[in-house]
């Protein structure tokens, strides 16, 4: 199974997966249409067939054959840029400075780790360290685990 999610003209996220097996074709919208700002940036685990997107302040991990929820998670601002996917960690950056750390199969909030400017870059990384540079002209190297 492939898993991709991509937006339409409605400014919607649609989940979309193609079975190799059969090469039945899927698509369907997950989440609802929004009126402003940019639209998100999905992150695809192929692997484990799921998708995760952060909106308006909230964090979602859907399954990408069905587009159902499979947990959601807040945190404060809005999504300033794309996620980092790891093994055990979903990690977002925020317009309130903070790089957010959560576990990827419950969406429990694990750490924040706050920044001295605004986030410029997708955070990048490993299983052990995330990289993110911020408007406080550093690159921060945050621990996976705690922050």
């Amino acid at each position: 199974m492939v898993a991709a999610a991509q937006h339409n003209l409605d400014r919607a996220l649609l989940a979309a997966a193609v079975d190799h097996h059969t090469d039945h074709r899927a698509a369907r919208p997950v989440l609802p249409p929004r009126a402003v700002g940019p639209p998100p940036r999905p992150a695809v685990d192929a692997d484990r067939g799921r998708l995760f997107v952060a909106v308006d302040g909230g964090l979602y991990a859907l399954a990408a054959d069905t587009g159902e929820s499979l947990w959601q998670a807040d945190f404060d601002g809005l999504p300033s840029h794309g996620l980092f996917v790891s093994d055990t960690r979903v990690a977002v950056g925020s317009t309130d400075r903070s790089l957010y750390g959560f576990d990827i199969g419950t969406g429990q909030l694990l750490w924040r780790y706050e920044t001295g400017g605004m986030l410029r870059a997708y955070p990048v990384g490993t299983t052990n360290t995330i990289y993110v540079g911020a408007g406080d002209g550093w690159l921060h190297a945050v621990d996976a685990a705690d922050g």
